[in-house]
């Protein structure tokens, strides 16, 4: 977790459990991120990431004590395909992790290789221009010497 926030990044969480849910799953984790309660999904269907859990498999989480009619609220059954976004300050997307099977998700050294990559590309960004803008000057310095020399 400290990889991802050393670098000045956010780690949020959203899950179609209510409130009540949160704060258990929080307590039980003891997670150190943001979880944000989307009963109503608007979240997760804005980002294409909502699925239906069969009835085999709800039975299956039932077995192991999940019950997701009490954690979510409702008997929609629904929950999000884990997936990963980096979002940027302006509210860009700049990198997406989704995979249908929810057990290929990114690992913590993965998602820090990815923010870092997209740093780099901006500190590259940032770099052009900073030459760029330094040509510019140049050119405006002589431009400047050779008025000066006509006058």
């Amino acid at each position: 977790m400290n990889l991802i926030t050393d670098k000045g990044a956010h780690l949020i969480t959203v899950s179609p459990e209510i409130e009540r849910s949160v704060e258990k799953s929080i307590q039980q984790s003891n997670a150190t991120f943001e979880i944000i309660s989307d009963k109503n999904y608007e979240i997760m269907n804005l980002y294409g990431v909502t699925f239906k859990i069969e009835e085999p498999t709800l039975k299956k989480y039932k077995l192991f004590g999940i019950d997701l009619e009490e954690a979510n609220g409702n008997n929609e059954n629904i929950l999000p395909v884990p997936a990963t976004y980096i979002i940027n300050q302006n509210g860009t997307v700049d990198y997406i992790h989704f995979d249908k099977n929810y057990k290929n998700r990114l690992s913590v050294a993965e998602i820090v290789k990815q923010f870092q990559s997209i740093l780099s590309n901006l500190l590259y960004l940032l770099y052009q221009i900073q030459q760029r803008c330094n040509h510019i000057s140049n050119n405006n310095s002589q431009l400047q010497s050779q008025k000066q020399r006509k006058n």
